[in-house]
């Protein structure tokens, strides 16, 4: 069996001849063989450029050379495309929806500027443009607080890897490059003070439905820590 994907607005014209927002815009792949047994295909869409585009209209097909006894849920969907409303930013990235009801879609952002993280920005400066769309820390709170070990709870507003450090009050604050550093680190990140070798406790957690889980242990009951947490 045979699944394909068509476009609408390119069936007698490029997409680019359509809107100039969709050149290097793909769907791919846009014809997928359905082997037996299997139950989960995916396909890719990209957009090359830094202007949100009108929306797209997606139909979709099944052909076999014997009798299909399986239905699609639909024969059309639409893709639509605007400036994602999370990022309070001049230039935010793009988001894109698939939805049933072309009236969901946000036509008010076609033609607006958005930052493409595939493409350097006007300063050249990559490191920036990824830096404006990387997951955002909303909230930390406390699980459960013990005299050597203690669980918080991170919530990001995407879906992200939360890295985090926790280090004895009273140093210097830790910035992300080196809680990154610790990060990579197979020993951890330690450094020194007049007094005594200071240790910074690290690691890494899965973000699971917007929330992430981190057990920091070994903790001195008689000592306060900071902690600190970037995604």
């Amino acid at each position: 069996m045979t699944f394909f994907i068509t476009v609408s607005e390119e069936s007698n014209q490029t997409l680019e001849q359509y809107n100039p927002a969709f050149k290097d815009f793909s769907i791919s792949p846009k014809i997928i063989n359905i082997k037996p047994q299997s139950s989960n295909y995916s396909f890719k869409i990209q957009h090359m450029q830094k202007t949100v585009p009108p929306p797209l209209t997606l139909n979709f097909k099944l052909t076999s050379l014997y009798p299909i006894i399986h239905n699609l849920t639909t024969e059309r969907l639409y893709l639509c495309f605007d400036q994602d409303p999370k990022y309070d930013v001049l230039e935010p990235p793009m988001r894109m929806r698939i939805t049933s009801y072309i009236e969901s879609c946000n036509n008010r952002d076609i033609g607006k500027p958005i930052t493409n993280i595939m493409l350097k920005n006007s300063s050249n400066s990559v490191d920036k443009t990824v830096n404006a769309v990387k997951p955002v820390i909303v909230n930390i709170e406390p699980i459960q607080i013990l005299s050597t070990s203690a669980n918080l709870s991170v919530s990001c507003d995407a879906v992200a890897i939360v890295y985090y450090l926790c280090q004895p009050s009273g140093y210097p604050a830790i910035t992300d490059t080196a809680v990154i550093k610790a990060m990579n680190s197979t020993v951890g990140f330690t450094g020194t003070s007049t007094s005594s070798s200071l240790s910074v406790y690290s690691g890494s957690a899965s973000q699971i439905n917007f929330k992430a889980t981190i057990s920091i242990t070994n903790l001195s009951p008689t000592s306060d820590y900071d902690i600190y947490v970037i995604s």
